[in-house]
């Protein structure tokens, strides 16, 4: 095999990312509920520096979140 074949070779499968493996609705439920508990840590982490600020930031990525869980579009 010459270095230019090598070169032109498609990525090997273990080299995709954890979250691209999974499609459609499985990947926004998964990324749903990651952003929920994201808010939810960020607005108990931030609490003490941002005060109200962060309990809204928290609050809307939470809902965010989960809205992104649980909406299915084009239905």
């Amino acid at each position: 095999m010459s270095t230019s074949q090598a070169v032109k070779e498609s990525p090997k499968p273990f080299s995709i990312g954890l979250l691209s493996r999974f499609k459609g609705e499985y990947y926004r439920w998964i990324k749903g509920i990651g952003l929920t508990a994201a808010g939810g840590a960020l607005s108990y982490l931030l609490f003490p520096i941002l005060n109200a600020y962060a309990l809204q930031l928290g609050f809307f990525i939470s809902m965010y979140g989960t809205l992104l869980a649980l909406i299915r579009p084009g239905i």
